[in-house]
């Protein structure tokens, strides 16, 4: 809900209102301190926490580092993150840029009002069609379903960038929402078996890396796109899939024969 409206808001007034906007922001600011300063009591013991002893963070990450099944699988959910990154990288700029304005029932529909759509449809489709979609797919195998998860993901956002008009980009959000709804519960799932149960703690520190490193990669086609326009990097992208999708077959392959968890 807070990624709909806030899209809807942003886009819908930042071209034309945008000191509206501002107002807004502040506005939310003020009424998120004044909930936590007067109406949220404080939960953390700061003795407590001051009276355990800390784990060396570089001992955290060298325990999951050893684990070689566990860094493939990593290497793959960050490839396949950055592909979502470009939500916020790619998507905005192409559409800003390249997107011809559409009058839909007498609205004009420019580059950002085009991106706020997009996020409105794909959170509308995960909200209503996550459960349903995860029910068919009880049966498929973690990896098929990972593998049709990241295409579709992968196939939604290039068809976005190779397209300026309206109804491809419509059409390109419900199939990139479902790559979507299909790739997180399954990509959790396995991340969940293949960590240490022992070990809980400093694996999902170590994951914790995911979403940064994505950010980055994600942010670095925005640098090059310039160079190699938006052909480029959808190429880039579909190049991104196929690695994660290999390198994820190769880390269940790897658990799957080990002794240490029974077979995904």
């Amino acid at each position: 809900m807070s990624v709909i409206l806030g899209a809807a808001l942003g886009a819908w007034l930042f071209r034309d209102h945008f000191f509206d906007l501002l107002l807004i922001l502040v506005g939310c600011v003020v009424i998120t301190f004044i909930l936590i300063q007067f109406f949220i009591g404080e939960s953390l013991n700061l003795a407590e926490l001051e009276a355990k002893e800390r784990e060396n963070i570089v001992q955290v990450y060298l325990t999951v580092a050893k684990d070689r099944t566990y860094m493939i699988f990593l290497i793959a959910n960050i490839l396949a993150s950055s592909i979502i990154m470009q939500f916020d990288n790619f998507m905005p700029v192409h559409l800003a840029n390249d997107f011809q304005t559409f009058n839909f029932a007498g609205i004009e529909i420019y580059g950002q009002r085009m991106f706020t759509l997009f996020l409105i449809v794909a959170c509308f489709l995960v909200v209503v069609f996550m459960t349903p979609i995860n029910h068919l797919f009880r049966a498929i195998s973690h990896k098929r379903a990972y593998l049709i998860g990241v295409a579709s993901m992968t196939a939604g956002m290039v068809l976005s960038f190779l397209n300026n008009s309206f109804w491809p980009i419509f059409l390109s959000a419900f199939i990139y929402t479902f790559g979507e709804i299909v790739y997180t519960p399954v990509v959790q799932t396995i991340g969940a078996k293949m960590m240490d149960p022992d070990k809980i703690g400093a694996y999902n520190g170590a994951a914790a890396i995911r979403q940064p490193v994505s950010s980055i990669l994600a942010s670095l086609l925005v640098s090059l796109s310039p160079l190699v326009h938006a052909k480029g990097v959808s190429l880039i992208l579909a190049l991104t899939a196929l690695v994660s999708i290999m390198f994820l077959f190769e880390a269940v392959k790897r658990h799957s024969s080990s002794d240490r968890k029974k077979v995904i």
